[in-house]
């Protein structure tokens, strides 16, 4: 059920970004021609990939309190923001940053799920890019849902 519930939060997001005028991720909206696709088993790109480099700047598309921030390995470090919107919340998510390093002279993420310190506002840097190292071989993207 959780998982259908984050689905439909990605291509509700998708859907309504446009609609209410929410802060774009990126400086550049570059779509990298990933949009939304699927195949047979355990492939569905849930979002869309939006060309970048490395160490672009990544914004919060709207006000709201960082729910997840993690390491997945292909992916890299990815965050996930709940927003309230007119129908209900919703969660967007960030995927292909570079490493949480805790480091200020390395770290790419400027966010924290922590209670007390995890509140977003819209607009706000919330990470960088990340590597082609760092992200299982895929160029640097945006994987935005």
């Amino acid at each position: 059920m959780r998982r259908l519930t984050l689905l439909l939060s990605f291509v509700l997001l998708c859907v309504t970004r446009i609609a209410f005028a929410w802060e774009l991720p990126l400086d550049n909206w570059n779509p990298s021609g990933n949009g939304l696709w699927s195949c047979n088993y355990k492939c569905n790109h849930l979002g869309f990939d939006l060309e970048a480099s490395p160490d672009d700047p990544v914004h919060a598309i709207g006000d709201g309190h960082v729910v997840l921030v993690a390491f997945i390995p292909d992916f890299g470090t990815v965050i996930l923001i709940e927003h309230n919107g007119v129908d209900g919340p919703f969660v967007s998510l960030y995927g292909h940053l570079g490493p949480n390093t805790n480091n200020p002279a390395t770290d790419h993420i400027f966010v924290s799920q922590s209670p007390g310190e995890n509140s977003v506002t819209e607009g706000q840097l919330i990470g960088l890019i990340g590597e082609t190292e760092e992200n299982g071989g895929y160029g640097p993207h945006l994987h935005h849902g």
